[in-house]
């Protein structure tokens, strides 16, 4: 039964859309709805999957949930969006996104297949809200690199993908990280696994977990823990010139010489540890190009690695050098949120998710809204035709809308 037409608002990416409504009285349930709303799913919060895409992204290189509520308002001239309507996206976005790790890793069944697998691994400390705090483990893997533009100096990493867990339980880090990349790519005995990073020995426990691995000290460690050991002495040159040449043995006795000299004992012991470390694994010193040469590896376009200390800055940005106290749902959340935009999926993500908590599906929410504008504006007037001046700022001055503008005019909202 028909009570009363009532007038509704969406927010969308090019302002407020105002549109109007029958209210019902449902006579099984003894209580009042709006059909119109319940078709289109929108609910209480209506908020267009553009917008969402958009106030996803600011939420991610944001500096909060707040921050990304007023970089909307100051770009729309008014509050479309209150923080904790970001905040609830980002929470079923990374559930979303879990729920789909989750599935993969269950049964990986990979089938790209490639000779050299790089695999850069580091972990940071954040801040918890009810608890200690955490430590976030981070894994980088990649086929390699590539010219950023034809002809540039410039490389970016091919297939990049990122896997971080927060889970206490240290001993699962690598059960779950090698089955996230079971289910990309089918390794076996023919797949070198190239496993780079600190000496903490979790992340050297990686070797185990493939047919065919080797592990490499990572080279901007190393280099960071040598200025600290030989710092105001004649021998620092000498030794991450040893670094660069794979010379272990001109390294370790760099070390001697330096040990002998000083006289603090905490950088006496640190000397020590060094020094046992490459008595333990030598080989992990060595640059791995030297030593797949040696293995009989074509290494023309293999560069030094050390991916994990960028990508460890910028999750750490948003993460931890703000001030930011997590709970454990948000973490999870803002973390997978934060590996689906370095991977340049988070606006098909933020849509998908969008659309999926409506409750309908893409196809269907096409097909209405398609339908209901298509009656606005023959009913009541014609649609204003425009050009969107953004869409050709760069991506700078636009803070990354332009980007996502222009996807938007021809979404794909495939999920890969």
């Amino acid at each position: 039964m028909v009570k009363d037409v009532r007038k509704g608002t969406i927010a969308t990416l090019l302002g407020d859309v105002e549109y109007c409504r029958r209210y019902y009285f449902d006579k099984k349930t003894a209580g009042y709805v709006y059909l119109l709303d319940e078709a289109l799913g929108m609910g209480r919060r209506r908020i267009s999957p553009g917008l969402a895409v958009v106030a996803a992204i600011q939420a991610v290189i944001g500096p909060s949930y707040r921050a990304a509520r007023d970089s909307l308002k100051r770009f729309y001239g008014h509050q479309v969006v209150s923080h904790e309507s970001i905040r609830q996206l980002i929470l079923r976005l990374g559930e979303f996104v879990e729920e789909e790790e989750t599935r993969k890793r269950e049964e990986p069944d990979g089938k790209r297949q490639v000779p050299v697998l790089f695999v850069e691994v580091d972990g940071y400390w954040v801040s918890m809200q009810k608890e200690k705090d955490r430590e976030v483990r981070m894994m980088v893997s990649d086929e390699g690199w590539k010219p950023r533009t034809p002809g540039s100096d410039e490389y970016e990493l091919v297939n990049k993908s990122h896997y971080l867990e927060t889970d206490m339980q240290r001993e699962d880090f690598w059960d779950k990280a090698s089955r996230h990349l079971y289910s990309m790519y089918d390794i076996d005995e023919k797949t070198l696994v190239i496993i780079n990073g600190d000496r903490a020995k979790w992340i050297r426990k990686g070797v185990e977990y493939f047919p065919k691995a080797i592990y490499q000290v990572d080279r901007y460690h190393l280099k960071r823990e040598l200025r600290d050991l030989l710092r105001d002495t004649q021998h620092l040159e000498n030794g991450l010139g040893a670094v660069d040449r794979s010379d272990v043995d001109g390294l370790t006795e760099v070390l001697k010489r330096v040990r002998r000299e000083v006289r603090e004992p905490v950088r006496h012991t640190k000397i020590n540890e060094l020094l046992a470390a490459i008595r333990e694994m030598p080989e992990a010193f060595r640059d791995y190009r030297v030593r797949l040469e040696e293995m009989g590896y074509d290494t023309r376009g293999m560069r030094g690695m050390g991916a994990t200390e960028s990508n460890v800055n910028k999750f750490s940005m948003r993460l931890k050098k703000r001030g930011q106290s997590w709970s454990l749902e948000g973490l999870n959340a803002m973390i997978h949120s934060m590996v689906k935009y370095f991977e340049d999926k988070l606006d098909r993500y933020a849509e998908h998710v969008s659309r999926v908590h409506n409750l309908l599906s893409e196809e269907k929410v096409a097909q209405t809204t398609e339908e209901i504008a298509s009656k606005v504006t023959t009913d009541i007037y014609e649609a204003k035709r425009g050009g969107v001046p953004l869409l050709n700022v760069g991506t700078s001055r636009s803070g990354g809308l332009s980007k996502v503008l222009r996807r938007l005019v021809l979404p794909d909202p495939a999920i890969t």
